[in-house]
């Protein structure tokens, strides 16, 4: 046994009397045992090739079974062999490499065509129905999931079916139907009606204020931002309930549920809302157009503050 490398040979030395080696198959050599992970051992397993992945189809049996558990064949994706295919690997000589680019600008420029196309469609289609387009918008942006699908449809094709356009031509008809009724219905108070609260509302506008406001009881008259879809109307709440909108031409338009005591109210408080506001003052001791409480003199026997009056033109 070497001393350096512990390897037992069995060698029989007879045959070099004569000088030479004799039988070469009469060399036994015993490699020691890899278990302890040698210098050579480590050597062999390093250099041993990794093993290819195992096929996810067949999990490495290399067979295809039904789903009835009859052998059917080799499977199809690793050939029978029980292991994955390598992938293929990605051309990269120049003239590869430039035909793809080359593809890739061409998609590019044939997807910006087509939304170039759709776009000149759905402006074309704008131009030809404008009371389509006006209710596809404001329906769009209430939420009416029905615009929603028709706007979709537009940004696919461009255009809409004509019995997709004669279904919302019957939804404008309808809604002109039904504001002609809201209009029919609505009161008009006698006199000067809304015509002093509406002057109010807009006089505090054009001081800055960013959402004029004005309480009397449990009423609130808001006047609605100039970003709204109701510029110039006054909305109208009861305890923090949508009663109804006053317009800009001086018309209540009440909600159905509204109850004819809060119309009536309203309409008290538009004929003088001077007198309601200090009314107001005078009950809760807190001014009726910015809501806090009145501490001077002056402003507790007036019933609103000085400054909100003369923002109202009071």
């Amino acid at each position: 046994m070497c001393t350096q490398c512990g390897v037992e040979s069995h060698i029989d030395f007879s045959d070099l009397e004569d000088g030479t080696f004799g039988d070469s198959s009469k060399f036994e050599v015993d490699l020691p045992s890899t278990d302890g992970l040698g210098i050579m051992a480590r050597a062999a397993t390093a250099a041993a090739p990794l093993p290819l992945p195992v096929c996810q189809d067949c999990r490495g049996s290399g067979r295809f079974i039904s789903y009835a558990g009859r052998l059917v064949g080799d499977c199809f994706r690793c050939g029978g062999t029980g292991h994955a295919k390598p992938r293929r690997q990605l051309r990269m000589d120049p003239a590869s490499v430039a035909q793809r680019q080359k593809d890739r600008v061409y998609a590019a420029q044939k997807k910006t065509d087509k939304a170039l196309e759709i776009s000149a469609k759905v402006s074309q289609f704008k131009d030809n129905n404008p009371q389509v387009w006006d209710w596809l918008s404001r329906e769009f942006r209430r939420g009416n999931e029905f615009a929603a699908s028709l706007v979709a449809s537009l940004g696919t094709y461009g255009n809409l079916t004509p019995n997709q356009v004669a279904a919302v031509e019957r939804n404008v008809m309808k809604a002109a139907e039904r504001a002609v009724a809201r209009e029919a219905a609505a009161p008009d108070v006698q006199g000067e009606g809304f015509t002093k609260l509406l002057q109010a509302f807009n006089r505090a506008a054009g001081t800055g204020l960013k959402s004029p406001t004005m309480r009397v009881g449990k009423l609130v008259f808001t006047l609605a931002k100039a970003t709204s879809k109701n510029p110039g109307y006054v909305y109208v709440k009861y305890e923090n309930e949508y009663q109804g909108k006053i317009s800009p031409q001086g018309k209540y338009y009440a909600v159905s549920a509204a109850s004819t005591a809060v119309t009536e109210d309203v309409a008290r408080i538009a004929r003088d809302p001077l007198a309601a506001a200090v009314e107001h003052g005078r009950l809760t001791g807190c001014c009726a157009i910015c809501g806090r409480q009145l501490v001077d003199p002056v402003s507790v026997e007036r019933g609103i503050g000085p400054i909100c009056a003369e923002k109202f033109g009071w």
